[in-house]
């Protein structure tokens, strides 16, 4: 007899959950699922914004450093130099995407998915979590998994 993979045992279940879901009468909506899928798109886009920001404030408090004297300086000084504007601003932007990210993971985690493609979502979204430098594996075998759930008809 054939082994089953996880992964077709973690898809068949998900196809069995949808197909079920699919005959009932208080099954989630088709808008539910575009509205879950919706939320994860910008779950995914606020954190490759957050990661773009980081990367510039980086580079704005490097040439801080260099330039102005800035670990030297006191909060205060630090608050009225003109050249440390971006970094305030870059700082308040983080702030606000992190934010955003924190009420959408809460809600994601309330939301079933009630397709393939909403599965494929949310897993999207995980997979923004995981660095691929510390878990190389487990990042290459999420996204794949994503990529054959997005390539399955339904």
């Amino acid at each position: 007899m054939a082994r089953i993979s996880r992964r077709g045992l973690v898809l068949g279940a998900s196809a069995a959950q949808i197909a079920a879901g699919a005959s009932s009468e208080a099954s989630p909506s088709k808008d539910d699922d575009d509205a879950l899928i919706a939320l994860c798109d910008r779950f995914v886009s606020l954190t490759r914004l957050q990661t773009e920001l980081m990367i510039r404030w980086g580079k704005q408090e490097h040439w801080l450093a260099k330039n102005a004297n800035w670990f030297a300086l006191s909060k205060q000084e630090q608050r009225v130099l003109r050249e440390a504007r971006e970094l305030f601003e870059l700082d308040a932007q983080i702030e606000s995407a992190m934010s955003e990210r924190k009420q959408i993971a809460r809600k994601l985690q309330a939301m079933p998915a009630t397709s393939i493609a909403g599965v494929a979502a949310k897993l999207k979204a995980a997979i923004e979590e995981i660095d691929p430098d510390d878990n190389p594996s487990a990042f290459r075998i999420l996204t794949s998994i994503v990529e054959e759930m997005e390539a399955s008809p339904g």
